[in-house]
């Protein structure tokens, strides 16, 4: 009878003090690292237009965000002590910016994009001909078109109107009826409303800088007319 209980008795013991043990706390676990902020505007310097949509990274992180219209960013959980930025947008040259961070405080860091390619250093005189100024113009609307889609949260076409030139009339359905998925019928001899994939002209918002368009008839469709190519850059669907 005892050479059976004092293994019991011993076992009983070691897991009472293993249990003790587990309900202590570890010391020197890891404490959560301080953090600091990050917050600047992207620019291309040749042009000097704020870029939306540039995405800006912090190395060896998961920390991605994109830039607003006015070409702002802000990361406000960015590691402190010594990060680097990456910085990417669609036909410019990718950049990477160290720099340090301290807890608790916002660092401003603005950053300027260019193409060393087409337009050479950033403080380099560029020496351009008339035909080349336009290519130049062309490739940057291209450029800004494909970046606003390749970063759009959700399913959007962006074309840039200068891809198709001028537009006679002036009519923006001109340009519109290249766009997949739109109709611009319900029009004498230009295009008069916007019908998106097979719904009522009626049913379609009309957007200019987020502001929806008004309309001068007595419905709810919006008419081509009211609106001129010449004062948009781009048309989002």
């Amino acid at each position: 009878m005892r050479t059976r209980s004092r293994p019991f008795f011993f076992l009983r013991q070691a897991c009472l003090a293993a249990f003790m043990l587990l309900g202590l706390p570890v010391l020197g676990s890891a404490q959560p690292a301080a953090t600091g902020a990050i917050a600047g505007r992207v620019q291309n310097v040749v042009t000097g237009r704020y870029l939306h949509n540039a995405r800006v990274s912090v190395q060896k992180s998961d920390i991605v965000v994109l830039t607003d219209e006015a070409g702002f960013y802000q990361i406000t959980r960015a590691p402190a002590g010594s990060a680097a930025l990456e910085v990417f947008y669609t036909g410019l040259d990718p950049q990477v910016i160290p720099l340090q961070v301290a807890a608790g405080q916002t660092v401003t860091q603005d950053i300027g994009l260019t193409n060393l390619a087409l337009f050479g250093a950033k403080d380099a005189a560029v020496r351009l001909d008339p035909f080349l100024v336009a290519a130049t113009k062309e490739t940057d609307s291209a450029a800004i078109a494909i970046n606003d889609q390749r970063f759009a949260p959700n399913l959007k076409n962006v074309v840039s109107t200068d891809s198709h030139g001028e537009v006679m009339g002036g009519n923006i359905g001109e340009f519109l009826k290249y766009v997949p998925g739109i109709d611009t019928g319900g029009g004498g001899f230009e295009p008069g409303a916007i019908s998106v994939r097979g719904f009522s002209a009626s049913m379609t918002l009309v957007t200019s800088d987020g502001a929806p368009m008004a309309n001068s008839g007595g419905d709810r469709t919006f008419t081509l007319e009211q609106i001129s190519i010449n004062n948009i850059s781009r048309v989002e669907v």
